[in-house]
């Protein structure tokens, strides 16, 4: 039977890079959904928020990373997202990523999600 942990408290952002690209991510919430029992099943983490422009800044074209820790602090899964086009972006968007992993949410640390310019 799966089962769902939220881990909206391991989070964690990059103000530097959102205001490099003139964005704000707010309103962060993350769960994985998994089965115990079940090891050969994929993991889903989703991480649904908001992006609002900030305030006098140029916004660049950017895609969202997503990036899991393990309890050691390494890298043992990275995806890349949603995109944001600068020509289109009205200044306010919501989103949700689903990211399929092997990850075991008792072995995460920090989940880091960040712009990046495309």
């Amino acid at each position: 039977m799966r089962e769902t942990k939220e881990v909206t408290n391991i989070v964690d952002r990059l103000e530097t890079f959102e205001e490099q690209i003139g964005i704000t991510l707010e309103g962060l919430y993350a769960e994985f959904e998994f089965d115990p029992c079940e090891t050969d099943d994929p993991n889903c983490l989703t991480i649904s928020g908001e992006l609002r422009a900030r305030d006098g800044c140029e916004l660049l074209s950017f895609r969202l990373i997503v990036a899991i820790y393990d309890l050691a602090g390494r890298v043992i899964h990275s995806e890349d997202g949603y995109f944001g086009d600068a020509d289109s972006f009205l200044g306010f968007d919501t989103f949700s990523e689903t990211i399929y992993t092997k990850c075991d949410p008792s072995n995460v640390s920090k989940i880091r999600v960040y712009p990046r310019p495309f």
